[in-house]
C-alpha cells in the first residue's frame, strides 16, 4: 500500500488530476447507467482547437492511463460503455475531437453482444476492438 501511495505522490500533476477526475466519471458512468439509463448523453461532440497535435496525443494517452488506473480501484465493475462514457466526458472536458461508438455482434453462441468504445483522432482511448466484428447502432 505504502509503495503505491509513494507512486502516486510521483507523478506530475496532470496525471494526479487526471486519475481524479476518471474516478468521478467512473462513478457518474456507473450511476446514470444503473439508475438513470434514459438520460445517458451519448451524441459525440467534435471541437477544433489549435493546440499542437502532439498535446493532443499525450493528453488522450494520459486520460486512457488514468481510466485505466481509476477503474482498477472503484469497488464496482467498470464495463466497456462505462469507461467509454468516462473518455467521452475527459476528452470533451479537455476539448480534444472524440466519437463514441456502440456496436452489436453475434458471438460464437449466436447471441448478440454488445460493446462500445471512444477513439480519439484515430487512436481507440477505451474498448480496443475490431470494428469490423460490430454493426455500429
Amino acid at each position: 500500500m505504502l509503495s503505491k501511495l509513494r507512486t502516486f505522490w510521483r507523478m506530475d500533476l496532470l496525471r494526479k488530476k487526471l486519475f481524479f477526475e476518471a474516478l468521478y466519471y467512473s462513478l457518474k458512468a456507473f450511476i446514470l447507467l444503473r439508475y438513470f439509463p434514459q438520460k445517458v448523453p451519448l451524441q459525440t461532440q467534435i471541437f477544433s482547437v489549435s493546440t499542437a497535435e502532439n498535446t493532443h496525443q499525450l493528453i488522450a494517452f494520459q486520460i486512457r492511463s488514468s481510466i485505466k488506473l481509476a477503474n482498477k480501484y472503484t469497488f464496482w465493475t467498470s464495463k466497456c460503455r462505462h469507461e467509454a462514457l468516462q473518455a467521452k466526458w475527459l476528452l470533451v472536458k479537455y476539448k480534444l475531437p472524440c466519437e463514441l461508438y456502440i456496436g452489436v455482434r453475434k458471438n460464437s453462441a449466436r447471441q448478440l453482444e454488445g460493446h462500445a468504445w471512444t477513439i480519439c483522432r484515430g487512436t481507440f482511448i477505451t474498448g480496443s476492438c475490431d470494428v469490423n466484428q460490430y454493426t455500429i447502432v
